[in-house]
């Protein structure tokens, strides 16, 4: 080997050397600003999981109250149809027994009489009252059907209507039996 070659080579081995040292101090560097990146990295990203949690209770929160409004909602709706049932309730009682009194007072009457008043020597007392009670009971229908028919000319309209109304209140509760709802659906 020439000096001249070995004069390239201690050269380049300087060279080198100088290349590796710069390559270290190049990674140690790099080294430092990745620590200082993933430090940087890991403040923002602690920052941002704190700043989610912050927004996750937010929106517990929120969903939270839209639930205790949509409760007390459906608390209100159903005492709202509760009073509606009792109000309904009241009515149809109250129509009821009105019509029920006016239908069947003059048998009832009948029927109290039987009982209150003597009937005088009779053999089998008990019997012959309760066989007029059942008879009266028994004629009623056809009595409450001549009464119905000797009304309906002195005021055609009126009782067309209640019949229309007495027959829709029927067909449409029967309706709801047979679709399976009740008073509380």
């Amino acid at each position: 080997m020439s000096a001249l070659d070995r004069g390239e080579g201690l050269s380049y081995l300087s060279e080198l050397a100088q290349l590796r040292s710069e390559n270290a101090l190049l990674l140690a560097e790099n080294q430092k600003l990745r620590a200082a990146g993933d430090a940087q990295l890991r403040a923002e990203n602690a920052l941002l999981l704190a700043e989610n949690k912050k927004l996750q209770a937010a929106a517990d929160n929120a969903l939270a109250e839209i639930l205790r409004g949509e409760a007390l909602a459906n608390i209100a709706r159903q005492a709202l149809l509760r009073n509606i049932a009792a109000v309904n309730l009241f009515v149809l009682v109250t129509f009821g027994l009105g019509v029920a009194h006016i239908l069947l007072e003059t048998n009832l009457r009948a029927i109290f009489a039987l009982y209150y008043f003597d009937l005088g020597p009779d053999l089998y007392p008990g019997f012959a009252r309760a066989g007029v009670a059942i008879d009266l009971l028994l004629r009623l229908p056809g009595t409450l059907l001549h009464n119905y028919e000797a009304l309906v000319p002195t005021n055609p309209v009126f009782y067309k209507a209640c019949t229309s109304g007495v027959a829709y209140t029927f067909g449409d509760f029967i309706s709801q039996v047979y679709q399976g709802r009740d008073l509380k659906s």
